[in-house]
């Protein structure tokens, strides 16, 4: 026993000590048994303390009882075949053995309980592991899956555990015939280890890592693979880039333009790139190992880059010459540093080799090109100066402040005409520069005129003469270059304080200039040219031969033709096409001179399409007013013959005919009013008066009210109209344009549908808008009419089905409207079944 607690057992046996020792007892006093017999019976008791303490009571217990049986039958057999006798010392008996019964069933159920926590632990922890744990069957079947199935996989342990199939299902087409191949393999004694893709349910793909192994029972029987999946999606990705990483550095080092090489202090090359090839024709193992000074051209080259490379630790664009493969010399650039070792010794080094051999040619042609332009500045030797559209002086150069003995601080912002053009001829001039700068007369080029300089001495200046545009085309004055021809012989000592100012002038000229050979060789062009044509750089544009700016050969063969027979054009407009082959309307002063065009170009594309669209809209108008006269004219002309007749018929008319007089009059007055209001609100549409203003709004209660307004009329008729729209359908539109739209929509829709018609509005929700749809049962509109509804040059008015009248004016100003506000109107109809016409609104949005 354990401290003072009594157990189950030991009650039982001190209960059946009692009760035997109440039976022997009981046998004695009955029977009146020998002294041995007492004997043997209580000497067991006594040594049962011995085995109890032993715990070894309850076989003592059982021996007990089957002693009692033996000696009660020995010593007094007619005592032990009464029943009575019996069943007791079978049921004293029995104590022990039901003792010993509840003992085992009580572990028994302690074990299983056991059992069962361990076993519920251990499906706990496999439970809440992050990977996907199962138990895979010999027959391929799962027999247990963690619930970390559904993350993984997206479908729930259920399914798995129901669809025998539904593991092989979600293996990736790519990594099935793998997969099948491990199933082949699940009664192999090794533990495996792969990696394959799934498709979750949703469709996406995973990257699983898969680590299974063999379980056997006891009897070393194979009963399945406990398997692991864990998602490598992240580390697979990671992979991916990594390899592509890999890839694209190796694709950038073999592609590499420039040349990476590493040499030895010695020379020796180590590594080198294959771009080496370009420059030098070698392939880079040609001269991996080899000595670098085997392509130099000198050796005191080298010498002189390893000198400064030791002296600075690095070097950068340090040029030198080497020889290529067949024997040629190149240029090359060199950025270069040493290695150190991680004492700081220097070990070898490494840089980049460009190839400026182009470069170097491209140099001497800009240093010929420079000499070239220098030598025009020395020809030219002219005054610069810049005249704005009002005749002020906005700048001048030194040489032109010089000539007209001003300076240049005190010209600026003064009137050219007023101060240097002579009396005499000062209003011709300045009204011809005025029609010149309002384009309504062409600029001559190059002219020679008298000015009057401040100490009143005249001088003759030859002029060469430029619009300056901006952005939009508009002109903005004139740019002048002007030589004073009585000073011939110390202009060129001026041109060379100016040709810096002067080269500034023709690279920022808004117009396009150039120099070109006879055979389309761009000699020289400004930005301004190769903006016109979608060029990045003029460098960029020299590379071409004009050839290519016109459409056909045969164009520039004509337009050659041309300027060799003039020598020279002047405004001269064609088109030719840009980089991206649109075409392009050019207004083009060019002249041939020592076999060389010099031209000025400027950009007329847009002055052309605006001229296209001017002249439609001019059509448009003409048509439209035209129709206008026309409409208002008629219902005058009855107005004053109703007048006519009234004034003439006053005295002797009776009372019907002049109501009948009175009431046409009236109606044609008022027909007169609609039209001429309606004609208004076109008009306001069109000049932007009407100032649009747009808010949230709920279509239902707006849409009931338009209905209302027009339900006396459509119920004179016998039409019933029908609002199907959604009373929460909200738009983001002006209130009175959409009002006016419905209204006149509805009112069109009364006019032409006959007694028992159906009106429905309705509304359709899209991505991006609401279209607002007005279908009505009439008499339709006939396929051609229907394309020009809402055309300004054209009016369609059809009297409606009770003879009503209209202008033809409401649907354009519906247009008009709607279009004022970035939405669009349209109709679909089928002669004799009716006509629906829809209607864009904007949705509302967060901002608004």
């Amino acid at each position: 026993m354990s401290g003072d607690k009594t157990t189950f057992s030991e009650k039982v046996y001190c209960a059946f000590l009692i009760v035997l020792f109440a039976l022997i007892t009981v046998l004695i006093l009955l029977y009146i048994l020998p002294f041995q017999i007492l004997v043997i019976l209580l000497f067991p008791i006594f040594w049962g303390g011995f085995f109890y303490k032993n715990r070894h009571y309850l076989i003592f217990a059982i021996l007990l009882g089957v002693l009692g049986i033996i000696t009660s039958y020995l010593t007094a057999p007619e005592l032990f075949k009464s029943a009575v006798i019996t069943i007791l010392f079978l049921g004293v008996a029995f104590i022990p053995l039901m003792e010993v019964a509840i003992k085992y069933l009580k572990k028994v159920e302690r074990y299983s309980e056991e059992l069962k926590q361990s076993k519920r632990k251990f499906e706990q922890l496999l439970n809440y592991t992050y990977d996907w744990e199962y138990w895979i069957k010999p027959d391929g079947s799962l027999g247990y899956s963690s619930p970390s199935c559904f993350p993984q996989t997206g479908y729930e342990r259920e399914e798995f555990l129901e669809n025998k199939n539904l593991l092989s299902d979600i293996v990736h087409p790519d990594y099935r015939e793998v997969w099948e191949e491990h199933l082949l393999e699940l009664d192999s004694p090794e533990a495996k280890r792969l990696e394959f893709k799934i498709l979750k349910k949703n469709g996406k793909t995973k990257v699983l890592r898969h680590t299974c192994q063999p379980v056997y029972d006891d009897e070393g029987n194979f009963i399945g693979r406990r398997a692991t999946n864990r998602n490598a999606t992240d580390r697979w990705i990671a992979e991916q880039k990594l390899k592509e990483s890999e890839r694209k550095y190796k694709y950038i080092f073999n592609s590499f333009p420039d040349v990476y090489y590493r040499t030895t202090l010695d020379g020796i090359v180590e590594v080198i790139t294959p771009s080496i090839r370009n420059v030098s024709g070698y392939v880079a193992e040609e001269l991996i190992g080899q000595n670098i000074l085997k392509v130099y051209v000198e050796e005191k080259d080298r010498e002189s880059f390893l000198n400064t490379l030791l002296e600075k630790g690095s070097v950068k664009n340090f040029q030198v010459r080497l020889r290529d493969k067949d024997g040629a010399i190149k240029y090359v650039s060199s950025n270069a540093k040493l290695i150190r070792d991680a004492e700081g010794k220097p070990i070898a080094i490494e840089g980049v080799i460009r190839d400026v051999t182009e470069l170097k040619e491209k140099e001497e042609e800009l240093r010929k090109a420079k000499e070239q332009a220098q030598k025009y500045l020395d020809i030219a030797n002219v005054m610069i100066v810049f005249i704005d559209r009002e005749g002020k002086i906005e700048l001048i150069n030194q040489k032109g402040a010089e000539i007209l003995g001003c300076s240049q601080s005190e010209l600026v912002g003064k009137d050219w005409f007023e101060l240097f053009v002579p009396d005499e001829t000062r209003l011709e001039r300045k009204e011809r520069y005025r029609l010149i700068m309002e384009g309504k007369m062409l600029l001559m080029e190059d002219e020679e005129n008298v000015i009057k300089i401040r100490s009143g001495e005249k001088r003759v200046i030859s002029w060469h003469s430029t619009l300056v545009k901006d952005d939009e085309g508009k002109t903005i004055g004139l740019l002048a270059s002007g030589m004073d021809v009585t000073r011939e012989k110390k202009l060129r000592e001026e041109l060379e304080r100016e040709k810096n100012h002067f080269k500034e002038l023709f690279e920022n000229n808004l117009a396009g200039v150039y120099v070109s050979d006879l055979e389309g060789n761009l000699l020289d062009c400004n930005q301004s040219l190769a903006d016109i044509f979608g060029y990045d750089t003029p460098e960029e544009m020299k590379k071409y031969n004009t050839e290519k700016f016109y459409f056909s050969p045969k164009d520039r063969k004509a337009f050659l033709e041309k300027l060799k027979r003039e020598g020279r054009l002047s405004s001269f407009e064609y088109i030719l096409k840009k980089k991206d082959g649109t075409p392009l309307w050019v207004i083009e002063n060019v002249m041939l001179k020592d076999g060389r065009l010099h031209g000025t170009l400027i950009d007329v594309t847009r002055m052309k399409e605006f001229e296209e669209e001017l002249i439609e809209m001019n059509e448009a108008k003409d048509k439209f007013f035209s129709i206008v006269s026309h409409d208002i004219r008629s219902p005058f002309m009855a107005l004053l013959g109703y007048t006519q007749l009234l004034e003439s018929e006053v005295d002797t008319a009776d009372r019907k005919e002049l109501k009948f007089y009175v009431e046409s009059l009236s109606q044609t007055a008022n027909n007169i009013f609609n039209f001429i209001e309606e004609l208004l609100q076109w008009a306001r549409a069109m000049s932007g008066r009407i100032e649009i203003q747009k808010r949230k709004l709920v279509l239902f209660p707006e849409i009931k009210n338009v209905v209302l307004l027009n339900k006396e009329r459509a119920a004179q008729k016998g039409i019933k109209i029908v609002n199907n729209v959604d009373e929460r359908l909200v738009a983001f539109t002006d209130e009175n344009v959409f009002n006016t739209v419905l209204r006149n929509l509805i009112s069109n829709s009364i006019k032409f549908t006959s007694a028992g018609g159906v009106i429905t509005v309705f509304a359709e929700e899209r991505e991006n808008e609401i279209v607002i749809g007005v279908k009505d049962t009439g008499v339709g509109i006939p396929e051609e009419n229907l394309k020009r509804l809402f055309r300004l040059d054209t009016r369609i008015t059809t009297p409606g089905t009770d003879k009503e009248t209209g202008t033809g004016m409401g649907l354009r100003i519906c247009k008009e409207l709607l279009e004022r506000q970035n939405n669009e109107i349209w109709a679909e109809s089928e002669l004799g079944k009716g006509a629906t016409f829809y209607f864009s609104l904007d949705k509302p949005s967060s901002d608004n």
